[in-house]
């Protein structure tokens, strides 16, 4: 999806948690400011939205300010505690934060095991479960939206991902 064209839909629905998408496009334009209001607006709506948090979180780190991104990580964590892309941006966080180099986890059994379901896809964590959320809750765009990342990320199950759109597409 394009940047304007996310945008408008941003605008038109404003109750959308498209707005971490929105959000992570401007960050990556250097918009910082327009992305941490995007963030905040969004998560204002959606407080249980990892990704918003997350793509908050990373508009911090882009300001330097990572004492304010890790408090903002933190609270993804609660939501993700297994989550090891979280653990490696907290680790980065924490060392540039101090300019002392964390040590790394002695074993393996103490880091935390990131779900063989979930895949960061520009910066969101997606799953055929996140999708299936979307539909539960009513979200059918969202959820034909999860899959069709999947799809880009997992080609190997493509035609199950795009049966599954073609579902939910009779939905809308």
């Amino acid at each position: 999806m394009e940047f304007d064209e996310l945008q408008a839909r941003v605008m038109r629905r404003s109750d959308s948690p498209l707005f971490a998408r929105l959000a992570y496009m401007l960050l990556e334009h250097g918009d910082v400011n327009e992305a941490k209001d995007v963030c905040l607006n969004g998560i204002n709506q959606y407080p249980k939205y990892a990704s918003g948090y997350i793509v908050l979180a990373k508009c911090f780190a882009a300001e330097s300010d990572f004492e304010e991104a890790l408090r903002t990580l933190s609270q993804t964590r609660a939501i993700f505690p297994d989550s090891e892309q979280l653990f490696i941006l907290k680790n980065e966080w924490e060392t540039k934060k101090t300019n002392v180099p964390v040590q790394p986890l002695q074993s393996a059994k103490e880091q935390p095991k990131q779900s063989q379901e979930m895949i960061e896809f520009q910066g969101e964590f997606v799953s055929p479960t996140l999708a299936e959320i979307y539909v539960k809750q009513g979200l059918i765009v969202e959820a034909i939206e999860a899959y069709e990342k999947l799809i880009e990320m997992k080609p190997e199950h493509r035609g199950e991902f795009e049966k599954r759109i073609g579902e939910l597409e009779k939905k809308l």
